[in-house]
């Protein structure tokens, strides 16, 4: 067997796959996929671009690269379009995850799906892996059902739920909160962020860390990968302004569900991370510890 462990990413063009490449050591090599040209080189990165939801292609890629693990990050991650868009999120977010794992355990791959904090209602906060789902909108419901698919498929399977990420793009643009924060207010401008959304953030950089860790270690299930600090968002991105130079005052408060047409979000679905704290050797972090990582990985820098 060769000494090099081979991992297909699905979603490579993605913020959280950028953050997974970047740091993938040279015992790894990284098969990136997506259906776009990213435009990123490094020595142990190959990119194959693809339609990602042809089940007949994706089983050919997987017996062509023979991973040993499956990281599977590709999903229509905007909470309002998939409320707006039932079918297509179900079909992407629930069906294609299915698939891809189903694919995975053909070749006897590992898969790691990433999933939500919105698997659950708010209600209380400070959820396990115990705790049973209960999501309030569309795209939570649809990450349920795929936890279901995954768990059914024969693949060895993790479930890794995952909180609100911060951090700024490593590979391309990405989907990120903090770059657009920054350049809102670099430009002069105010920011309203919800007030009554409780979160426990993860910073990319750990969490590209733990999602290379799982992709090559032995264990399965359910894991929650969130940061350790519990705030609302509204507090977050005061913190975050002020470290980053920028008056928190531009922060303004606002109600997320004031808007009828905007899909619901629950009020507290902070994560527990005290599983993934005892497992694995990249632990999660506080908000001011993952701050520090993102600093020092260069990340404001290349954005500010």
């Amino acid at each position: 067997m060769s000494s090099v462990f081979p991992i297909l990413v699905n979603g490579a063009g993605g913020f959280v796959a950028g953050s997974v490449i970047v740091q993938a050591g040279p015992e790894v090599h990284i098969h990136a996929v997506s259906r776009r040209e990213v435009g990123h080189a490094q020595a142990n990165l190959t990119w194959h671009q693809m339609d990602i939801t042809q089940s007949e292609a994706v089983l050919a890629l997987m017996h062509h690269v023979k991973p040993r693990a499956v990281i599977h990050l590709a999903a229509i991650a905007n909470i309002d379009y998939a409320e707006q868009h039932p079918e297509e999120a179900q079909r992407i977010n629930t069906d294609m995850a299915t698939q891809w794992a189903e694919a995975a355990a053909r070749v006897g791959a590992k898969f790691i799906f990433a999933s939500t904090d919105n698997v659950f209602d708010g209600d209380k906060g400070d959820y396990r892996e115990s705790d049973p789902p209960n999501p309030a909108n569309f795209y939570g419901r649809t990450k349920v059902m795929a936890e279901q698919g995954v768990l059914a498929s024969d693949s060895r399977a993790v479930i890794a739920r995952i909180a609100w990420v911060l951090g700024f793009p490593l590979i391309g643009e990405g989907n990120s909160f903090l770059a657009r924060m920054v350049k809102t207010l670099r430009a002069g401008g105010t920011l309203p962020v919800a007030v009554n959304e409780i979160r426990s953030p993860v910073d990319v950089i750990t969490l590209g860390r733990a999602l290379l860790e799982l992709a090559q270690n032995e264990y399965t299930g359910i894991l929650h990968l969130s940061g350790s600090t519990y705030l609302t968002r509204y507090d977050m991105a005061r913190y975050l302004a002020q470290r980053l130079g920028f008056d928190p005052d531009a922060i303004t408060p606002m109600d997320s569900n004031a808007e009828p047409e905007r899909a619901y979000r629950p009020r507290d679905i902070s994560l527990n991370n005290s599983l993934a704290c005892s497992l694995l050797h990249n632990k999660m972090v506080t908000l001011e510890e993952g701050v520090n990582r993102i600093m020092e990985f260069g990340g404001f820098a290349k954005n500010h």
